[in-house]
């Protein structure tokens, strides 16, 4: 905790890489499950990621980097990742 620089911590940075790989995770399962769906329909199984209150991307980068070692199938289907910070 003291070797981290900033007044304001989240899980993120204070669970590192853990808690952006189990959201990694979460993705994944959903992605699968919802494309599983949508490709009966027609839909081409691509989607987006938009982070609210990204700060340092920390998240961003321990997230899109567990989808590419770990859900590679669910990374090349990724459209674009989107942090809107105030």
């Amino acid at each position: 905790y003291k070797a981290q620089k900033g007044m304001w911590l989240t899980p993120v940075e204070l669970f590192f890489p853990h808690y952006s790989n189990i959201l990694a995770n979460f993705v994944s399962e959903s992605i699968t499950a919802t494309n599983n769906n949508n490709l009966a329909t027609g839909h081409d199984g691509k989607f987006e990621i938009v982070e609210l209150g990204g700060g340092r991307g920390t998240n961003a980068i321990a997230l899109l980097n567990h989808l590419s070692e770990c859900h590679s199938e669910v990374y090349e289907r990724l459209h674009r990742y989107s942090i809107f910070d105030a």
